[in-house]
């Protein structure tokens, strides 16, 4: 019996040591944070384009199919010739069709039919979530994620959101991306001497439009999928690439252990069904009956 116990507690500290391995090991695998990057990058990349002029660099995007660009008025400024350069590097002529300066707003026109675009989603709910970027890092396009710290801001009268990432000015009229590459908002401030931005909302940019009369998609607040804030914790991906290392391992730590709990109950069970048996085969001898 002695060596039957030990040899359980042995079986129960190697799958134990097997659980806090695998912990571990997937725990230094490429963080899920980075899947979903790739993942918003192969939903918008047919749709976001580079701004040149003469004198700056920005980025932008289709917000229709008929070649309807927007982008960020100051990325505009200073230059009598504008090119929209796609994905696929094809140089388009544009030419500005709406503009306001003071919501650092810029609307742009190519000659192009059919074009890929992204819709505008307002979501107030989204505080404290992983969001996605695109815009120009030396020249060379790129996406990053980063988090949208609030999405109310009032600077000077207007309405801004805040974020926190890797931006630098060539994001200037980029978009603001959710998990599902709706567009949040526009990248318009970087804070100086900080990893903070300001980026209009796509309510601001909604009202914009509206009142220039340029076509745009937009799916309201109530059709946006749920964010965690302020509701059941969900193990989203990029849930899962926040947590620490010791998380991970933890949460992939339990099934192991419950397994493991359920073997032991189970051997258990195994020993008190033998050791009934074994009770009922017991003979007494009465005394003096001679055995």
């Amino acid at each position: 019996m002695l060596a039957s116990m030990k040899g359980e507690r042995q079986l129960l500290c190697v799958f134990l040591l097997l659980g806090v391995i695998l912990g571990i090991g997937i725990g230094h695998l490429a963080p899920a944070g980075e899947q979903v990057t790739n993942y918003v990058k192969r939903l918008t990349y047919p749709a976001v384009v580079t701004i040149e002029t003469k004198t700056a660099l920005g980025s932008g995007f289709f917000i229709s199919s008929a070649g309807h660009v927007l982008t960020c008025c100051h990325v505009l400024a200073g230059g009598d010739e504008v090119t929209v350069v796609n994905g696929n590097g094809a140089r388009l002529p544009a030419k500005v069709a709406a503009a306001d300066p003071q919501r650092d707003l810029a609307v742009l026109k190519v000659d192009a039919a059919s074009t890929p675009l992204l819709r505008l989603g307002e979501n107030k709910n989204a505080c404290e979530e992983r969001i996605y970027l695109f815009g120009h890092r030396g020249g060379s396009p790129e996406w990053t994620d980063g988090e949208l710290i609030t999405t109310e801001l009032p600077v000077d009268g207007h309405r801004y959101m805040q974020i926190q990432g890797k931006v630098v000015p060539g994001y200037s009229g980029g978009p603001l991306l959710d998990a599902n590459g709706n567009v949040l908002g526009v990248v318009t401030e970087l804070v100086e001497g900080t990893d903070l931005a300001l980026a209009i909302p796509a309510g601001v940019i909604k009202d914009f439009l509206n009142n220039q009369h340029v076509p745009y998609s937009f799916v309201s607040d109530e059709l946006l999928p749920e964010t965690s804030t302020g509701r059941r914790w969900m193990l989203r991906p990029d849930n899962w690439a926040n947590l620490s290392l010791a998380g991970k391992g933890l949460i992939l730590l339990l099934p192991t252990a419950v397994l493991v709990g359920f073997i032991s109950f189970l051997r258990w069970c195994q020993r008190k069904k033998r050791k009934r048996r074994e009770d009922d085969f017991e003979i007494e001898f009465p005394a003096g009956s001679g055995y």
